[in-house]
């Protein structure tokens, strides 16, 4: 069937879907696995991404939002949790899930924007614009964390279908990963950035985020790790085969 397309919203493997939502002047994908028993979305975008995006891409797929049984916040970002409170309206049975070290600031705006937007204003007097801050509370409508986890754990969504939840700190403390099996797909959101970060048309938009380089570069070995014939990440194309490692290994030579 040849190579999924590089950026676009799609079933790009049975039962793994890929929702990509604007945020200009760059993008995030959302990954959607799906199961007989249920289904696990990893990462939400931003409030406007789910009643804007990700509804009507369910609708044509034919895909009932109720299904969803668990929601994984890859990590505390807005832009990864900023539309839970939106998927919690449609999907009001599903479990809200964080990495423990990111689930204060998953959960607690004020204490997202204050520790990780603001953590150099008090020790250094950098801070994020007033209008950044304004955009963040705009975009971002959070819910409490009904788990935390640490890596390790495993989802079955049915059919023999497990999902495996990684560990995989470095951009964030409690930053997580999604391993299918079934796929061969890694899904990182912003665990591994590459060596920019960049806008949708492919432009350079800024370097790459991480808080912790020993721990990132710790992630990015486990990732290598895996034999992933697809890595899914929130900013970036798809990439396969070949790519993969590429991807990994100029994230490393980076650093």
């Amino acid at each position: 069937a040849g190579p999924p397309p590089r950026r676009h919203t799609m079933e790009i493997r049975p039962g793994l879907h890929r929702i990509v939502a604007p945020i200009p002047p760059r993008f995030i994908a959302m990954h959607l696995f799906v199961g007989p028993e249920g289904a696990l979305l990893f990462d939400t975008g931003v409030d406007g991404s789910v009643e804007g995006t990700l509804l009507p891409y369910l609708r044509e797929a034919g895909i009932d939002p109720a299904s969803i049984r668990w929601v994984v916040s890859s990590h505390c970002d807005f832009d990864h949790t900023g539309g839970n409170a939106a998927l919690k309206a449609v999907a009001p049975e599903a479990q809200f899930l964080a990495g423990a070290a990111d689930q204060l600031m998953t959960e607690n705006l004020e204490v997202l924007i204050a520790g990780r937007y603001g953590e150099f204003a008090r020790a250094d007097g950098f801070d994020d614009p007033e209008s950044t801050t304004a955009e963040i509370r705009e975009s971002t409508r959070l819910v409490g964390v009904d788990r935390a986890l640490t890596g390790g754990e495993r989802i079955e969504l049915g059919g023999g279908r497990v999902l495996e939840i990684l560990a995989v700190p470095g951009h964030s403390p409690g930053h997580l990963a999604v391993w299918d099996p079934a796929n061969a797909t890694l899904a990182i959101s912003d665990a591994v950035l590459g060596e920019t970060v960049p806008t949708a048309e492919g432009s350079p938009a800024f370097p790459p985020t991480y808080r912790d380089t020993a721990a990132y570069v710790d992630s990015i070995a486990r990732l290598r790790g895996y034999d992933a014939e697809l890595l899914l990440t929130a900013h970036y194309p798809v990439y396969e085969a070949n790519e993969v490692t590429e991807f990994l290994e100029n994230s490393l030579a980076y650093t």
